[in-house]
């Protein structure tokens, strides 16, 4: 279906053009009557030597001839009293439309005007104008009069002034009638009193010299009197598009040549018309000189030559051929060679123009002379291709493509065969075609590397969709589609698909394959031919082959996989040309109507062999990979969870691009990552306008052989890349047939690089710096000094990037085993736009100095570095050595290694990092730099500096050494810290370079004052113009003057589309130390539609605070983890539409290990307009003494409280501030905190308290402190601990809850419950990275009311292990608990009517209920003693009486209450045993009776963690009063 072009022939044609309409001399009769009619001779010849001779000066006026001048004197009166000629001796030897020249030396002058002003014509233009007029008066009487030739007003004369006055004239047959009475010439139009003198006047036919051989039209020279040496006066055939042309004659030499004057603008102009218009042929090669002479001292005059094809439908076509060199009164030489590219029809050609202009002075002088145009290699129209496949196949009438040669796809030709192949010498084929072709490149030029591709451009079966009239529907066409057959092999081979597509319809393609997840199937050398949308396009299907096809003129991508979920397809052997931008797109996301490909593909997991991507308007080869597959592909089995730029490249070889308007293979913007090396072998790109290879966001990739060539720039490494290797690649600026190309057919400014020819480009920045950016290895420069371009260079170090600019430079390239061939340019690298865009750190190594200059004897690994301050400050001068105008210092036998520090973005702009060497004291203050989006707008520069994912970086690049580092503040030699540093250690590019440790930072320990705030400028009012210190992240950020609280500053948000938008600040990483807890808050305002509201933290979409905390986890600054922590945020009553938001965090280990933490308040959901104001993040004391924050609520805020599953506000109750929780959903619905967290410590006990009560629809209820949960169960304390709480991608393991604190029985004179509960801390508690406090409990329907919370350490005192004994605490039973907890059972507080108070345990069930107290596991020594006492009463529940229990039984309903100790660990309980009464007194009704007994810690109470002391085993009819209980050791 295509092959390549092996040569081309001279194959005559079986019709040249016929010349027509050329300048013939006429025919002379040698016997006419006439002599005048015999000869060429002029008709008029007078130099007035011997009189006026048949001159007059019309009607009365007579004139006088002056030395040999004929002169018209000032007695004229009227401007036809001009010189006048009879014609009579020879009007019969004129022929009618036959062209004639006039040639004249005029002067004109007004003795009352100044010599040298300029005559009234260039006043009017018009009436006053010098005319050459023609008259004569018929037989009858009619005078006829015409004006032949007129001055124009741009040449007109000056006083006393000799000019050259000439002309081309014709008569028509009326005016030659030869029954006329009189024929007269005359020269007439100035004012009267202008008077008029003439010297050598001629009139004659044009000289032989003149006009084009009849026998030779397209002789040696196309151009007739080049050399100006034709006439003395006329410059016949030239003319002027503007100023005055005359002959210049040189006194000195007798040279004439062509003179342009009096001009007003460069596109005046020396014009030539071409007398045989159809010597130009397409595809002949013809070579143009000429000399030019600039008449001015101001500049160097530059004359271009072009020429203009007119033909006869109107239309015209224009080229530039030369370009002379700057002339200033010196002659300079014009010479080039030029061809005609465009495909034109001799036979059509009307006439083809040539002029010189100017580019740079447009009213200078300039002389022309030894103008030649010659025919200098003919057009041929005969190709030779190999034989294989072609032979026997292609026919007599088929129509071929011959694919571009140029940078411009429209060069590409068409034409047909006029025979069958005819078999020559060489396995070839000679294709004679049906008109001359242009000069392609064929295996014949450089090496036979590039040429160009000849395909066949019908089938024999052909479906065709008719073009509709309407415009509307001119892009719609037919459509072919395989539709949802999965594992059917289909087979479409040899058919021809012209206007087939459907442009901007979803699924509407000449060849559409879809949804046939394994097709299995063929789609081979087909034709897509003027396609209206795409080409092959395979959808959601794998295992295809596509083979051997041809797509010529079609709009948008043409072979594709289209949505990314396309597997194991193989494009083999296709070709594509022509492919079109597209008006309209199928959806939304598409490139087609921006960058139409040749190949393009969404998934690289396919095959690319032996394809052909030949002119396209964007890439030939695009892999445009997302981290998704999109709809509908995404919805297939093989598509779930993939992500095509990071799959594998199956296979891309031997694939060639050539003649695309951008690129030749574009992987930008989304590149390739890959877990597997991807390799592009042997990919040749050239001829492309931009780059022959375009990367960006690459990694782990290698472009192995191949070569790339005649692009702008040939290989383009745009940033982001890492593991980028090129390997054995041929580089070439510019090749022999491309040099000749630009000259034959005048590319300059029509695709020709005419800017700027690059070998390589390295733009910064990496995408990991722990690995090496680039390595270039055998490779291959040529071609790099015969470019033609304004600037070129091998490699260009350029950190520029499109979108980002960061100021460090970070693609780290390596060079080595480099060949440089043909090359006279004494440098291999430019820096020069280094240095322009002010980055740092520049530079790129050479391993072995293959890339040294010209003039280096360096050896082993050197460096180029770019020639600026923070480069050459620590560098050994006797090593380095500037190369001139390129920017850049080449120093030998030096290795550079970069290190990287990046700090917060809020910092002040006069801190420096400064670098001192230890070795020699050498200093250098670093400046810090900072990447943002390339935008002219203030307000996006302004927001890229203010987003918190922009590190200011402070870069320095050094040699091997020992250095310390700090930052300071300007010069000084202050060590100051800029709230974090992540340091980045470069990869070792090479041996020899510095060390991890041999570059120490200093950081300054902080102070107290430092730490005690870590918000800065929390007040906004540190500037009226903008906020310092804060950042932002997914909006921007401005400051709100005079908008805050109290009409102080705010600030507010100006972008409010993102949910994620947030405002905040980076904190002092050094003052995150483990076990501080801070206070974050911050005053908030929200506005929707230019509305306020309030928010009360219930709903996910109120704005919350966060901490996003980052870990850096290796010394090159790459594996960097982060964790977003969601602080617990409530909000505060609202003031004035302002919110207090607020939360705590403790400092665990994940947080005291950061490099840096970020503090900020984000939005949750778009269209809120967010103000923050008097944001604070401040260190609470360290005190353990009380773990409750804001417990009594004096604050007058909720800060530090939260709520889960409900809402709550702040209450006045009798004079004090209480929680309340509402709208409660369930009895999980609670009242939280964080507490203080690093205070407890395993085995210490702590005393929990509050006040509680439960409100039903406002009215204070009783609550059962027996019903573990739900209806009116009273509220209970809980807390939780947890681990990496609120850590975004940290799993949270969460712990059992350790303890209960239950409400006490009874409650207080004012109507309040407590809770007293004795908790002992383990070793969750103690490691716990956040512990919670819940109160809940009761059922939904009820609020809860909660004041005077209050967690304290106890000290241990092992004198007494029972806490409230004497029952004085209260008025409920604090810290004693029901045992078994009978369902009616209650633990009450009473007087015993002597002042005191007792318990009373009443509504016991069982044998074993009692009451309980959690004592002092620390004090329970394996061996110890101990002796507990209590008063006791028993009261009847049935009578109300007191009775008696009998002390000396056991376990019978008359038994005393017994002592039970229970021991608990790992919560598991074990009762060790009864300890009954060993008091022998009678037991007395009337009193209180002693109870009295010992035990011993055995070895199964000491293993314990926690034990329970209770008093039960005794009837379950009896009530039991109880007081003065206590546990004391036994004195030893």
């Amino acid at each position: 279906t295509w092959t390549q072009l092996h040569d081309i022939v001279q194959v005559p044609k079986a019709s040249e053009p016929r010349h027509r309409n050329f300048t013939k001399l006429p025919e002379l009769d040698p016997f006419h009557h006439n002599p005048y009619c015999r000869f060429y001779d002029p008709y008029i010849n007078d130099t007035f030597s011997k009189g006026p001779g048949d001159w007059t000066a019309g009607y009365g006026v007579y004139p006088v001839v002056h030395d040999r001048k004929f002169r018209v004197l000032n007695r004229k009166s009227d401007t036809e009293h001009a010189p006048t000629v009879d014609m009579l001796a020879f009007h019969d030897c004129l022929i009618p439309g036959q062209e004639y020249l006039f040639s004249a030396r005029i002067r004109l002058w007004d003795p009352d005007q100044p010599r040298l002003v300029r005559t009234p014509c260039a006043f009017d233009g018009e009436t006053n104008c010098l005319q050459l007029y023609f008259a004569t008066r018929t037989a009858s009487g009619v005078r006829l009069g015409r004006k032949k030739h007129q001055e124009t007003q741009t040449d007109t004369y000056h006083n006393y002034e000799w000019q050259d006055f000439h002309a081309k004239i014709k008569f028509t047959e009326k005016e030659l009638d030869p029954t006329n009475t009189f024929h007269i010439l005359q020269l007439r139009g100035p004012q009267a009193r202008y008077n008029i003198d003439l010297e050598e006047v001629t009139l004659s036919l044009p000289h032989v010299s003149l006009v084009p051989d009849p026998d030779n039209v397209c002789g040696h020279n196309l151009i007739m009197n080049g050399d100006a040496e034709g006439d003395r006066i006329n410059p016949y055939p030239m003319e002027v598009s503007g100023g005055r042309l005359s002959i210049f004659k040189f006194t000195s030499t007798g040279n004439q040549a062509f003179r342009v004057r009096y001009r007003q603008k460069n596109e005046d102009a020396l014009v030539y018309f071409m007398d045989a218009p159809n010597c130009i042929t397409t595809g002949s090669r013809y070579r143009v000189s000429a000399r030019v002479y600039g008449m001015t001292s101001k500049v160097r005059v530059q004359v271009v030559i072009k020429y203009r094809i007119f033909f006869r439908d109107g239309t015209s076509r224009g080229y530039e051929v030369a370009e002379c060199d700057p002339s200033r009164f010196d002659w300079q030489p014009c010479k080039a060679t030029f061809a005609v590219v465009d495909d034109i029809d001799p036979f059509e050609i009307d006439r083809v123009r040539f002029w010189f202009e100017t580019t740079n002075a447009p009213t200078a002088d300039f002389l022309v002379d030894d103008f030649f145009v010659e025919l200098a290699k003919p057009a041929k129209s005969g190709i030779l291709v190999p034989a294989e496949g072609i032979d026997g196949h292609w026919d007599e009438g088929v129509e071929v493509l011959i694919t571009s040669h140029t940078t411009n796809m429209e060069d590409r030709q068409l034409r047909r065969l006029v025979h069958p192949p005819v078999p020559v010498e060489g396995g070839l084929v000679r294709l004679e075609l049906d008109d001359y072709i242009v000069f392609p490149v064929t295996k014949q030029h450089d090496e036979g590397l590039f040429p160009v591709e000849v395909a066949l451009l019908n089938r024999n079966i052909r479906f065709f969709s008719p073009k509709e009239e309407s415009e509307q529907h001119q892009l719609l066409g037919g459509h072919f589609m395989v539709l949802r057959t999965p594992n059917v092999d289909q087979h479409v081979e040899g058919i021809e698909f012209v206007n087939f597509g459907q442009q901007g319809e979803l699924g509407r393609y000449p060849i559409h394959i879809h949804l046939c997840k394994n097709a299995y199937s063929v789609i081979a050398k087909n034709l897509v031919r003027s396609s209206n949308q795409r080409c092959v396009v395979i959808h959601g299907s794998h295992n295809t082959t596509i083979s051997e096809n041809v797509a010529f003129d079609t709009f948008g991508h043409c072979f594709i996989t289209e949505d990314g979920g396309e597997f194991d397809n193989k494009f083999i052997r296709n070709l594509g040309s022509n492919q079109k931008i597209s008006k309209f797109i199928v959806r939304e996301g598409e490139s087609d109507h921006t960058d139409p490909s040749t190949f393009w593909s969404a998934n690289p997991n396919n095959e690319w062999v032996g394809n052909i991507a030949a002119g396209s308007e964007g890439s030939g080869f695009w892999l445009e990979l997302l981290d998704f597959v999109r709809l509908p592909s995404a919805l297939l089995e093989t598509s779930l969870g993939i992500m095509p730029k990071r799959l594998p490249l199956t296979r891309f070889l031997d694939n060639i691009a050539h003649s695309n308007y951008r690129h030749g293979l574009r992987m930008y913007p989304h590149g390739l990552n890959p877990s597997t090396t991807a390799k592009f072998e042997n990919f040749v790109s050239y001829k492309n306008r931009l780059d022959g290879l375009f990367f960006r966001n690459m990694e782990n990739t290698v472009v192995e052989g191949g070569i790339l060539a005649d692009n702008r720039v040939q290989a383009d490494f745009d940033g982001k890349g890492d593991t980028v290797v090129m390997d054995g690649t041929r580089l070439i600026g510019s090749t022999a047939r491309f040099r000749e190309i630009v000259q034959l057919q005048n590319l300059v400014g029509g695709g020709y690089h005419k800017d700027q020819v690059i070998g390589m480009e390295l733009h910064s920045f990496a995408k990991n710096i722990a690995k090496n950016g680039l390595e270039v290895r055998n490779v291959v420069f040529e071609g790099f000094d015969q470019t033609g371009s304004d600037f070129t260079a091998l490699v260009q170090v350029d950190p520029h990037s499109d979108d980002v600019w960061s100021g460090v430079f970070d693609f780290w390239a390596t060079f080595e085993s480099i060949t440089i061939r043909n090359n006279t340019i004494p440098y291999h690298f430019d820096f020069s736009k280094a240095l322009a865009s002010s980055y740092k750190g520049v530079y790129v190594v050479d391993l072995d100095s293959s890339m040294k200059p010209p003039s280096s004897d360096a050896t082993g690994t050197s460096t180029a570095i770019a020639d600026s301050p923070d480069m050459r400050v620590f560098m050994d001068p006797t090593k380095c050595s500037p190369v001139e105008g390129r920017g850049y210092l080449y120093c030998k036998n030096t290795c550079i290694r970069s290190i990287t520090f990046a700090v917060d973005p809020g910092q002040d702009v006069d801190v420096r990092l400064k670098i001192h060497r230890v070795q020699d004291g050498s200093i250098y203050h670093y400046e810090g730099t900072q990447d943002f989006l390339i935008d002219d707008d203030l307000d996006r520069h302004y927001h890229a500096m203010t987003d918190m994912e922009r590190p200011l970086f402070f870069s320095a690049p050094l040699p091997s050494g020992e250095y310390k580092a700090m930052f300071v503040r300007g010069s000084s030699n202050t060590p100051i810290w800029p709230i974090h540093v992540e340091t980045r250690l470069e990869p070792a590019l090479c041996s020899g370079s510095f060390g991890s440790n041999d570059v120490e930072l200093t950081v300054p320990p902080p102070k107290n004052s430092e730490c005690t705030e870590l918000i800065r400028n929390g007040d906004l009012e540190q500037s009226n113009y903008w906020a310092p210190f804060w950042l932002q992240t997914e909006t921007h950020i401005e400051l709100a003057r005079g908008r805050g609280i109290r009409f102080s500053n705010a600030l507010t948000d100006t972008d409010q589309t993102s949910p994620l938008g947030s405002l905040g600040q980076y904190v002092d990483v050094r003052c995150l130390s483990r076990g501080e807890t801070y206070l974050i808050q911050a005053w908030v305002r929200f506005s929707e539609n230019d509305n306020f509201f309030t928010c009360d933290g219930g709903s996910p979409s109120c704005p919350d605070l966060r901490l996003k905390m980052f870990k850096q986890e290796d010394e090159v600054g790459v594996n960097t983890t982060e964790d977003i922590i969601a602080v617990s945020t409530q909000y505060a009553s609202p003031v004035r539409a302002w919110n207090l938001l607020h939360g705590i965090i403790t400092i665990d280990e994940r947080l005291e290990q950061a490099t840096r933490a970020f503090v900020y308040v984000q939005r949750q959901r778009p269209g809120i307009k967010l103000y923050v104001d008097n944001m604070s993040m401040t260190r609470l004391d360290n005190q353990c003494s009380e773990l409750v924050f804001n417990g009594n609520l004096d604050e007058d805020t909720t800060v530090f409280w939260e709520h889960f599953n409900g809402d709550f506000d702040l209450r006045n109750v009798q004079g004090n501030n209480a929680l309340v929780l509402k709208q409660r959903t369930s009895s999980f619905s609670s009242i939280t905190q964080r507490m203080r967290t690093g205070c407890m410590v395993k085995g210490a006990r702590y005393l929990a308290k509050a006040r509680v009560r439960l409100y039903d629809r406002g009215m204070n209820m009783q609550c059962n402190p027996t019903v573990p949960a739900g209806g009116k169960a009273c509220p209970r304390m809980r807390i939780r601990a947890f681990t990496n709480y609120g850590y975004g991608s940290q799993p949270t393991v969460g712990y059992p809850s350790t303890f209960t604190g239950n409400t006490d029985h009874g409650w207080t004179s004012d109507g309040w419950h407590t809770i007293t509960e004795v908790l002992t801390a383990g070793e969750v508690e103690e490691n716990a990275g956040q512990l919670i406090l819940y109160i809940n409990g009761p059922g939904e329907e009820y609020d809860i009311m909660v004041d005077d919370v209050s967690i304290t350490p106890l000290e241990e005192d092992c004198s007494q292990l029972i806490l409230n004994g004497d029952a004085e605490a209260g008025d409920t039973a604090r810290l004693w608990r029901l045992f078994l907890k009978s369902e009616n059972s209650t633990i009450a507080v009473i007087n015993t009517g002597d002042g005191n108070q007792a318990f009373k345990m009443t509504g016991r069930e069982y044998y074993n209920d009692g009451m309980a107290q959690f004592i002092d596991g620390g004090c329970m020594k394996l061996g110890t003693q101990w002796k507990v006492e209590a008063q006791m009463k028993l009261v009847s529940k049935e009578s109300g009486d007191y009775v008696s229990c009998i002390p000396d039984e056991k376990n019978t309903f008359n038994s005393c209450p017994a002592v039970h100790l229970s021991t608990i660990k790992d919560g598991t309980r074990v009762d060790d045993g009864r300890y009954f009464m060993t008091n022998e007194d009678p037991w007395n009704v009337s009193k209180f009776n002693k109870y009295e007994t010992e035990f011993t810690v055995t070895r199964n109470v000491a293993w314990g963690e926690q034990y329970i002391i209770g008093f039960r085993n005794f009837n379950s009819d009896w009530d039991l009063i109880i007081d003065d209980i206590s546990i004391k050791p036994v004195a030893a």
